[in-house]
């Protein structure tokens, strides 16, 4: 009986939204939902945003005024607006809750959220995932709907192993082809997969072109984001450059610890952005087996791990000879600064002979 809309806005937004209304369309409840996905174990925790905690009031109030003001869709805005009154007038009618899903417990369940509070307020229910995507499979439901469960409940078993796949198109042209697939789940999702064939619209080349798009997007993300991790870091770090020459002009930090931190901030960089190329490759090469998606992943993956495990070896490496860097430092700027006393020295020397000079030559 409700209505379910996506309100994410770039991490600003709300996960869902469902509304139940009456028989003259106005709204009578509403879930603010926040769905918190975990590999393994159910300690499924709100965090902390600049808006306050996830699900509290003050987060819920300043997330749909964002939505009401930014969101691009207006039929979301309106629905928001509608929303916003309805809180305001009988706040008892919204409801936040959080949904957990832990992928190798396959367990899901829903929490009740006090927003005044700020904490989880009681167990609404509690079931399966395989359970869930069952439900959804053979409900009668939005076939998109229905087809994406099939496709999840199909993957469920590899998922939950962390075997690496293709998503759906390779089991489904075996089950096309006749094989016969032994895992369990595999097994329930292969005959909800033919039965779905027969809703309006369904067609294995709707999964098969799915699988073609990420196949090119990630390899595509995967040349894109080191560049632009490059550019944010370079301003990252040249703002903690920034920072430390504050510090140094307010008398925070003393001379010593400004050339350390310039060393570390430095070096730090090249460290990490060496390890990133030397890990991305490898990291790449390994995932070359799974094909363009498997170097994709692999490299994006390696380039993470090598670049902060470069940063750090780098950093260690100037705390451990910090003594050296300072002292080569000092060196260099006392040897500086005394060229530049010397170059003084003569040029007041020249000044002095040529003012005597011209006194000379005037009187």
């Amino acid at each position: 009986g409700f209505e379910v809309y996506d309100a994410n806005l770039n991490d600003r937004g709300i996960d869902l939204l469902a509304v139940k209304r009456d028989t003259h369309g106005k709204l009578k409840e509403v879930r603010a939902v926040e769905v918190k996905t975990r590999s393994q174990g159910t300690d499924f925790r709100l965090d902390m945003t600049r808006d306050g905690r996830q699900l509290s009031a003050d987060w819920l109030d300043s997330r749909l005024a964002k939505l009401v003001r930014e969101h691009p869709d207006p039929a979301i805005r309106q629905l928001v607006s509608e929303i916003t009154a309805l809180k305001t007038a009988h706040p008892g009618q919204v409801h936040p809750q959080l949904h957990g899903l832990s992928i190798a417990d396959d367990v899901q369940r829903v929490f009740r959220f006090d927003p005044r509070t700020g904490t989880v307020d009681g167990l609404v229910s509690e079931g399966r995932v395989t359970r869930l995507l069952e439900r959804l499979s053979e409900a009668e439901i939005n076939p998109a709907t229905r087809r994406a469960a099939i496709r999840h409940l199909q993957q469920f078993d590899q998922i939950r192993a962390s075997r690496p796949t293709r998503l759906v198109a390779p089991t489904i042209a075996a089950e096309l082809a006749g094989t016969t697939v032994e895992t369990s789940s595999v097994g329930r999702a292969s005959q909800l997969f033919k039965a779905a064939e027969a809703l309006p619209g369904v067609s294995v080349e709707t999964a098969a072109a799915e699988s073609r798009l990420l196949t090119k997007a990630v390899p595509v993300a995967g040349k894109v984001l080191p560049v632009a991790g490059a550019i944010i870091d370079v301003g990252v770090r040249g703002r903690q450059a920034y920072q430390v020459e504050q510090q140094f002009q307010r008398g925070e930090i003393s001379d010593r610890d400004r050339v350390i931190s310039h060393a570390k901030n430095g070096v730090g960089m090249a460290g990490g952005w060496g390890g990133a190329m030397a890990l991305g490759s490898q990291g790449a090469l390994w995932g070359s087996a799974l094909g363009p998606v498997g170097t994709g992943l692999g490299g994006v993956g390696g380039g993470i791990v090598g670049y902060v495990g470069g940063e750090k070896l780098a950093e260690g490496a100037v705390e451990m000879g910090s003594e050296v860097v300072y002292r080569g430092v000092k060196t260099a700027r006392d040897a500086t600064r005394r060229a530049g006393e010397q170059l003084e020295s003569g040029a007041s020397a020249a000044r002095s002979s040529w003012n005597s000079a011209w006194s000379c030559l005037g009187w």
